[in-house]
This record gives C-alpha cells, sequence and structure tokens, in this order.
C-alpha cells in the first residue's frame, strides 16, 4: 500500500516570537566563572558595550565580567577578580533573543559558596 500526495497545503498563521529571553539560573563554576542559564538562545545585543555587573548584597559594584563563551542556551561569564563569599547580585542590563527580542535589565541573585582545601 502506497499513498502518494500530488498537492500538500499547510494553514494557518506562523508564529511570532514577541517574548524576551529570561534568565533562569546561575551556575557557580570557579571562584571567577559563572554559567548564567537562558530560557533560549540568547546573545549579547551587536554593538552593546554593557558587561554583567556583579554586586554586592548592599548594591555596591563589585566587578565586571567578560564573554569568553557564549552557548545558545547559557553563557559563561569570567570576573578579573574572584567573587567573595557570600550572596553576590548579577546585573545583565541588555540581552536578545535570535528573534531580536530585547531584555533590558535581568537581576539575580547567587550565593557564593566554596569548599574548604583538603590538606
Amino acid at each position: 500500500d502506497k499513498f502518494l500526495f500530488s498537492t500538500l497545503r499547510a494553514d494557518g498563521h506562523a508564529f511570532r516570537d514577541t517574548v524576551a529571553p529570561k534568565l533562569l539560573n546561575i551556575d557557580v563554576l570557579t571562584p571567577q566563572t559563572l554559567r548564567l542559564h537562558w530560557s533560549e538562545p540568547t546573545l549579547p545585543p551587536p554593538g552593546s558595550l554593557n558587561g554583567v555587573i556583579a554586586r554586592s548584597a548592599q548594591g555596591a559594584p563589585l566587578d565586571t565580567a567578560l564573554f569568553p563563551y557564549l552557548s545558545e542556551y547559557y553563557w559563561d561569564i569570567t570576573f578579573l577578580r574572584p567573587l567573595a563569599l557570600g550572596q553576590v547580585w548579577i546585573e545583565i542590563p541588555m540581552a536578545t533573543d535570535t528573534a531580536g527580542n530585547l531584555l533590558f535589565f535581568a537581576l539575580d541573585s547567587v550565593q557564593l559558596e566554596y569548599p574548604t582545601r583538603q590538606s
């Protein structure tokens, strides 16, 4: 039994993505490197000079991160100095998804706890 189709027609409305990406969570990879997980493929906007900023629990800026690795669904960001123990707020001034939807100012916190060195 074989079925042959001479005409295939699909009707409906094309999906248009109008939702900005969301920061889902933050993983601590090293004292200087964090991984930011996104809800969809996300990149810094072209020409954007705003980096990711680490702030203390009181809101004081601690450092600005570099983007050494940008994957589709996560960014590995690296700070020049190790981040201090305790709660650190991570501020992303701007990000965009593949449809061009902009996320303005994402803010989330991460608790930094490093294991003690074994002697």
